[in-house]
């Protein structure tokens, strides 16, 4: 996984804060005005073959 961005970025951190095998990604991203956020960014769960995006849920 990825992570890009022309804003600076501080402390990049992949976890897996849904499910075991889906990748999210956890950075400090300093904004243009100099302030700092949290910024969190989960994958979606991939396609399946013959299933449509809405049917996509995490798994219970």
């Amino acid at each position: 996984m990825h992570l890009f961005s022309k804003l600076e970025m501080a402390s990049p951190e992949v976890r897996f804060l849904v499910e075991e095998d889906l990748p999210s990604v956890r950075a400090s991203v300093r904004l243009r005005s100099g302030q700092w956020i949290a910024f969190f960014g989960v994958h979606p769960r991939p396609p399946e073959p013959r299933t449509d995006t809405e049917e996509r849920t995490p798994k219970s």
